[in-house]
């Protein structure tokens, strides 16, 4: 009896241990994928929905299957961390910017998996990528206070957009490809011609760094999150500059925003020590959910183009699915 009792601790101990180990899914959480050996930095889901890209602090760039949360491809080149990844609108190719001694972008082939080009220029940490809705341009934003256009098929530097006095930590394109913008740690949001390069708007208001931008379906709307704990999300109308409205994001800072695909709904990353996912009505701006599950920093989040599912990237190093 005293052998066997001592085997069912050690099976009980051994059980205890797996479940310690096993990330936890929380309950409103579909999924949640593990892998990453860092935090989470950057997700992209495929124009088609069926693959998530997602960039960490390891070094890596990650294929997922977002059916059935499979791993497909572990992408390794980048020397230092992967701050930004994105699929092009066809889907063949993912962008991934890097950080450090490493402040390269790369191209992959999605279906070889291999590196078809590297984009040197920028002489500090690329923070964020985005293709044109045609797929001919890349911007990226970068610590060296810059955002740069590259022609995709060639890799050619086409502009240098200068004006920003701090860190540019997010860029995006307007859908209609005529628009740039692009937030910094000089806690202003800028528009730019994609044309001609010139800065159309400036866009002032939050009292701390801007970390993310991101324009609605329509492009009628840009939405801009910042650290610190006042009206640190702001509605912006595109045409005018001129603020619509500012709400309380988060207590701490907003790291990551992207609007669902019917421009419905706003997902929103945050920080610090309330480290969850908030899902807001984007026109009526009023809080809809608090996803809870993170343990720690969320640093990205994105809506898939299908509508669903939301995912989430954080310190934590797991990446949610949340339905």
């Amino acid at each position: 009896m005293r052998y066997l009792a001592t085997a069912l601790l050690l099976v009980s101990l051994f059980l205890s241990a797996c479940t310690a180990t096993a990330p936890k899914v929380p309950e409103q959480a579909a999924k949640t994928l593990s892998g990453h050996r860092d935090s989470v930095m950057a997700l992209s889901f495929s124009p088609d929905g069926k693959t998530l890209a997602s960039g960490s602090m390891d070094s890596t760039v990650r294929l997922w299957s977002v059916s059935d949360g499979k791993l497909e491809q572990e992408l390794k080149g980048h020397r230092t961390w992967v701050n930004a990844v994105a699929f092009s609108p066809k889907g063949d190719l993912v962008a991934s910017g890097s950080g450090g001694v490493d402040e390269n972008i790369l191209l992959w082939d999605v279906n070889s998996k291999k590196i078809i080009r590297t984009l040197e220029g920028h002489v500090s940490s690329v923070q964020s990528l985005a293709f044109s809705p045609d797929g001919n341009t890349l911007a990226s934003g970068s610590s060296d206070k810059t955002v740069s256009l590259w022609d995709v098929n060639s890799g050619r530097l086409l502009k240098t957009l200068r004006g920003h006095f701090g860190r540019v930590w997010s860029v995006a394109f307007s859908p209609d490809g005529s628009t740039i913008a692009s937030g910094s740690f000089d806690k202003t949001v800028r528009l730019w011609s994609v044309t001609t390069g010139d800065e159309i708007h400036r866009l002032e208001g939050h009292d701390g760094s801007v970390l993310s931008v991101a324009f609605n379906p329509a492009g009628t709307v840009l939405a801009s999150g910042s650290g610190g704990s006042k009206n640190n999300l702001k509605f912006w109308d595109v045409a005018s500059g001129k603020l619509i409205t500012s709400v309380d994001g988060s207590a701490n800072s907003v790291t990551s925003l992207s609007f669902s695909n019917d421009g419905r709904y706003l997902a929103m990353g945050s920080g610090g020590a309330g480290s969850n996912v908030k899902v807001w009505d984007a026109e009526a701006h009023t809080l809809k959910a608090t996803l809870n599950g993170h343990s720690n920093h969320v640093n990205t989040v994105a809506f898939s183009p299908a509508g669903m599912p939301l995912v989430s990237g954080a310190d934590d190093r797991l990446i949610i699915f949340w339905e």
